[in-house]
């Protein structure tokens, strides 16, 4: 099959295109981070140096000696005072006045057998550092008058000391000894020192006296040795001797002379300190002759960046340390890295493809740089040209056959041994970014269209066998997405990562998608067969049955890397992260403890680049062992043998802790006071390796569980804590297995006086007494209403038996007459009809204004004065009417509309209409007149008629249960009736209720 075709133009512009996005933060980022040097620079071809200056925080520049103390921290003893550093912070400690009479110089520093720190401040005495402060060394007494000079602690305890005079005194257990020279002569201004051998043996060289100190005596030193200016450990347990002209090793009883042209014969008392690295390059501190080294039998010329060098001093790690005269703290590293571009020979910075030929040659793809091959370590143009143009190279590879195959933005090319001519191969269109040659010889490419390239043209992907292109399709189950990393498996099947997630298995003709996920721009089977998967989310291993996220499997916060190596020792490199690769695969498969990656950018993180993912290859291991990347400053050559393990693990150790700003004894019992307080704890970890090879976590144990990050922080701040008590807890490591006991840090926070034990208790029986005083009276108010529902429950009683007495006098009385009158005219036929029928409509209305009344008494929303006098007038003339008797009465309105309570509206009626019932039964009255009043808060009604008046005619109302009924039911509820009556003048009742207040 055959692509569309693109002008060239096109093609460039794309690569442009690629090129720059390449240049992103696709790849890892080496930054710095906290407390890191603010320089790096080269001091030799295999050297860089480290400097940390006041931009650093460094507060003095100028470091007369250095020294390390038992917990693994750095002393400086500087023109300005002491200072502590453990890697990531310098903190200054302040001495006592007393001991800085004449300012704030230490002159000279040394560690003891116990792992403490002494120095010789400006007052002349020995000073022993503790955590807590300083205090004055037992040794002090005996030579504080005599000014020291140089201090030394020794392996069985003792600690010596040299004055200005040359003599040296040795204090061990309370005891003090005076060591007199040996020498016959004094040497002027020459440096004291002080050397150790394996057994134990003290080698000491001072103005005025030389020897060895073994069995509690000093003896001369050995013959051959004339007048040491310096002393220090040498190469493989030897000891060096550094005289004006020479330099000489002792080993075994032999002395040999290691250099005769030494720099420092024209002024040896600038000597003062000497080491030797892990690497085998002493390093010597040699005043204003600056930084010296000597490798390889002979002397290196001092860097620049430290003119004037007081001394170096190896750690326990095996790390060189320098200080300046003026010029700061330096470190000094193994080279690991070097980067090729156009400083370095390159045509262009970026390189953008490597390569290895049949023979282990490296090749360069330069881009529009062209190509180089690497001769004897540096590169070397190869001219190729195209159309008599220079060919630009963006990848390259080497056939079974040593063809030289390249691919560009304009196509691929091929150019067989010696590689003077150059042929296009026509079959591909478009800009080739992968190249790759398989074990059985064909060689696999790759366009970048499709998806990435912003063209919905498919990408084009195949491979070349006997110079015939097999281009793969839909039909083999290509999708046509374009290539990013591809890689052989055991059993020749290809793997192919593409920009859009998709792992992809050639085999036999067909490709498979086998898994999917984001970008994939790198694969590597390492040598047990392990297929793992760089991916923009992490690192993948393929196992038997699934894609395990390695990252998110351990919990590791590794940025996004582009390229998996595997060096010659099994380590596995993740970019610059590197794995043990057993261990790793131990801890995935459950077998064996999470392992942590160690970050190996050390002093490069400088260098702020970002590796390359838009070609393939991008990088290699070669035959020695290094590893290449191809990154946006350069190819960077990187030495994994140059990165040290971590022998030591670190340790935290508690600084401070401070009360509201105030510093308390951490070891005493810690009480933070009450109310608004702020509880801060400052700790440390001594750690020189970058800070991204160590973990720091902490809780607070009495507030949660769970462990908290503080990798970024030394000073752990809280305030507003409930009172209780609490445990604040740090670990740090460099694994992921938590396995050191944390530092633990107890303290209290006291609660207010209404906080307290006794408060509480006093309050609790308080609130109970409060409580069973509101119970009681809860209770007694529960009785009242109980008595009160019980009152309103017998109301209730008395007022369904009222109804029922009501519609039994009333509608039961009237029905019985009802059904009577009916009896009557049925039996008398027509005789008395008419007057029966009379009779039964009168009833029947007297009997319906009745049951209105009864019905308008019970309707709530009625009860007042005015509707009780509509209510009595209404059923007078209701009841009057037809009985020839004219009724007559005062407006009812002039009354108030004054609320009246149930039963005296009720009885008042019931009253009245017991009165009207008397007038129309035997009063024989012709005119009646009811007639109402409101005086004086006083309701009265008053009911007249013109009849016969009380005779004996009507004395069973006067004498029976009428008038007594009607004057019951008013004394029931506070009122009275009045009864005025003569023969044949009529009747007059007055009926009174007072409203209640």
């Amino acid at each position: 099959m055959r692509c569309k075709r693109f002008p060239l133009s096109q093609f460039r512009s794309l690569g442009r295109f690629l090129i720059a996005a390449s240049c992103l933060c696709l790849g890892l980022i080496l930054n710095g981070t906290s407390a890191q040097a603010s320089t790096v620079a080269d001091i030799s071809s295999h050297y860089q140096i480290e400097i940390w200056t006041s931009q650093d925080d460094l507060s003095n520049r100028t470091i007369n000696a250095i020294s390390q103390d038992g917990r693994g921290y750095l002393w400086l003893a500087t023109r300005g005072g002491l200072i502590r550093f453990d890697g990531r912070d310098f903190k200054e400690r302040e001495l006592p006045d007393r001991f800085r009479p004449r300012g704030n110089n230490i002159r000279s520093i040394a560690r003891t057998i116990d792992g403490q720190v002494v120095i010789q401040p400006t007052s002349a005495q020995i000073v022993s550092v503790t955590e807590k402060g300083f205090a004055i060394h037992p040794a002090s007494e005996s030579v504080s008058h005599l000014v020291p000079h140089r201090l030394q602690g020794a392996s069985d305890g003792s600690l010596w000391i040299s004055i200005r005079s040359g003599n040296v005194f040795r204090w061990q257990a309370k005891q003090g000894l005076w060591l007199e020279g040996l020498s016959s002569e004094a040497v002027a201004k020459t440096q004291s020192s002080f050397v150790e051998n394996a057994k134990g043996d003290l080698w000491i060289s001072t103005p005025s006296l030389s020897g060895i100190y073994r069995d509690k005596h000093l003896t001369p030193l050995p013959e051959g040795i004339g007048t040491p200016h310096l002393l220090a450990k040498g190469f493989d347990e030897s000891l060096l001797v550094f005289e004006k002209d020479r330099l000489l090793q002792y080993r075994n009883g032999t002395l040999d002379t290691l250099a005769t042209d030494v720099p420092w014969s024209n002024a040896p008392e600038q000597l003062s300190s000497a080491s030797v690295d892990s690497y085998g390059t002493l390093w010597i501190a040699a005043g204003r002759f600056g930084l010296l080294h000597w490798n390889e039998g002979k002397f290196h010329p001092a860097p620049k960046v430290f003119p004037v060098v007081n001394d170096v001093f190896k750690d326990r790690e095996g790390t060189i340390w320098v200080a300046s005269e003026g010029n700061g703290l330096g470190r000094i590293h193994r080279k690991a890295m070097r980067l090729l571009n156009s400083e370095t020979g390159l045509a262009e910075d970026v390189s953008v493809s490597l390569q290895l030929d049949r023979q282990n040659n490296i090749w360069i793809a330069n881009a529009n740089g062209g190509l180089y091959r690497m001769v004897d370590g540096e590169p070397q143009r190869v001219s190729l040209s195209y159309q008599d143009l220079p060919l630009a190279v963006n990848v390259l590879s080497f056939d079974l056959d040593n063809t030289l195959w390249i691919g560009n933005t304009s196509g691929l090319y091929r150019s067989r041994p010696p590689y003077a001519t150059v042929e296009k191969l026509p079959e591909i269109e478009g800009e080739v970014h992968l190249l790759f040659t398989a074990s059985n010889g064909d060689l696999w490419c790759g366009t970048t269209f499709g998806k990435f390239g912003g063209s919905p043209t498919p990408a084009t992907f195949g491979y070349y066998r006997d110079d015939t292109a097999h281009l793969l399709t839909s039909e083999n189950g290509y999708n046509g997405h374009s290539i990013m990393s591809i890689e052989e498996g055991e059993k020749g099947e290809i793997w192919a990562g593409t920009y859009d997630g998709e792992l992809l298995r050639y085999h036999e003709g067909e490709v498979n998608t086998e898994y999917s996920g984001s970008s994939i721009p790198d694969l590597h089977f390492d040598s047990q067969g392990n297929l793992w998967i760089a991916t923009l989310k992490g690192l993948l291993l393929r196992t038997e049955n699934a894609y395990l996220n390695v990252n998110r499997t351990l919990g590791y916060s590794i940025s996004y890397a582009s390229s998996i190596q595997e060096d010659s020792n099994g380590n596995l490199w993740y970019g610059l992260y590197k794995f043990p690769k057993d261990k790793l695969l131990a801890a995935i498969a459950g077998a064996g403890p999470s392992v942590s990656p160690k970050f190996a950018g050390g002093p490069s993180r400088h260098l702020d680049l970002s590796f390359l993912v838009n070609w393939y290859p991008t990088s290699l291991a070669d035959p020695d062992g290094n590893l290449w990347f191809a990154t946006s400053r350069g190819v960077l050559i990187f030495d994994p043998s140059t990165v040290p393990p971590n022998t030591v693990e670190p340790r935290l150790y508690l600084d401070s802790v401070m009360i509201n700003g105030k510093e308390v004894d951490s070891e005493s019992d810690i009480a933070v006071p009450p109310g608004q307080h702020r509880f801060e704890a400052s700790f440390s970890v001594p750690f020189f390796d970058d800070s991204r090879n160590i973990k720091v976590r902490y809780r607070l144990l009495g507030a949660g569980e769970d462990w908290l990050d503080a990798r970024d922080t030394r000073t752990l701040s809280y305030s507003a804590l409930s009172p209780g008590n609490y445990e604040l807890q740090l670990q740090s490591s460099t694994g992921e297995d938590w396995r050191r006991q944390p530092l633990a840090v107890a303290f209290r926070v006291l609660p207010h006086w209404w906080q307290t034990v006794w408060f509480i208790v006093f309050a609790s029986l308080l609130t109970l007494v409060a409580c069973a005083l509101a119970v009681r009276k809860w209770s007694q108010r529960r009785l009242r209403e109980r008595l009160l529902q019980l009152e309103k429950d017998q109301a209730l009683e008395r007022e369904r038996t009222r109804i029922a007495r009501d519609l039994h006098d009333d509608l039961g009385g009237g029905l019985s007459a009802l059904q009577l009158l009916a009896s009557r005219t049925a039996k008398n036929g027509n005789a008395n009809t008419q007057s029966n029928l009379n009779r039964l409509a009168e009833r029947a209305r007297r009997l319906n204004a009745d049951v209105h009344s009864i019905v308008w008494l019970f309707t709530p929303g009625d009860g007042t004065l005015r509707n009780l006098a509509e209510l009595i007038q209404k059923y007078a003339r209701e009841v009057l009417k037809g009985s020839g008797i004219d009724c007559t009465g005062s407006d009812p309105n002039l009354i108030p509309a004054a609320d009246i309570p149930p039963d005296a509206q009720h009885n008042i009626f019931f009253a009245a209409k017991e009165a009207l019932a008397n007038l129309l039964k035997h009063s024989r009255a012709t005119r009646a007149t009811i007639s109402f009043a409101f005086e004086g808060n006083t309701f009265t009604c008053k009911i007249s008629d013109d009849g016969v008046g009380l005779s004996d005619t009507n004395s069973d109302f006067l004498d029976g249960n009428g008038l007594n009924n009607m004057k019951a039911r008013l004394a029931e509820v506070g009122g009275t009736l009045h009864v005025e009556s003569k023969p044949n003048h009529g009747t007059t009742i007055i009926a009174r209720y007072p409203l209640p207040h």
